[in-house]
């Protein structure tokens, strides 16, 4: 019971709150804040919703980079010695056979996946994912065709 809290919305009376806790052993309110490393509290905006993972596996890459490169590796000039130049993200996505290092072009790949879900919705609209999807976001027009709406995935 020492870990419980509990999440009001914002209709609750702050009385009823007070109340609620006292008749529950005094249990602690907890306005906002992360349980196991996710927002307590959802939005629509997927930035903040998902923006802490991208920020967190960032800040683990930075980190991880520092510590396993040597001086020579890590960027910048210092005292006019110059340092290792990096290489551009085409290139790094670039085929090893074609000269690159191989590495996936992640942004690419997205679209590429978006792509065979937009066939899918063509070929197969009987599908129970594509009646939900054509429900929810294009329910008089081509998938082609529709706007992407603010709270869309």
């Amino acid at each position: 019971m020492e870990k419980s809290s509990f999440f009001f919305s914002k209709n609750v009376d702050q009385e009823e709150q007070k109340e609620i806790c006292s008749r529950l052993g005094n249990i602690k309110v907890v306005h906002q804040g992360k349980y196991l490393g996710l927002p307590m509290v959802i939005t629509r905006t997927k930035d903040q919703i998902f923006g802490f993972v991208r920020d967190k596996c960032q800040k683990t890459v930075s980190n991880w980079c520092n510590k396993k490169l040597s001086q020579a590796g890590k960027e910048g000039e210092d005292n006019g010695k110059r340092k290792v130049h990096w290489c551009s993200w085409k290139k790094m996505a670039t085929g090893k056979h074609n000269g690159g290092l191989g590495f996936k072009d992640l942004q690419g790949f997205n679209k590429v996946l978006l792509g065979k879900q937009i066939w899918r919705l063509l070929t197969c609209p009987n599908l129970l994912m594509s009646k939900v999807m054509k429900a929810k976001y294009y329910q008089k027009e081509s998938p082609l065709s529709c706007e992407v709406k603010d709270n869309s995935s």
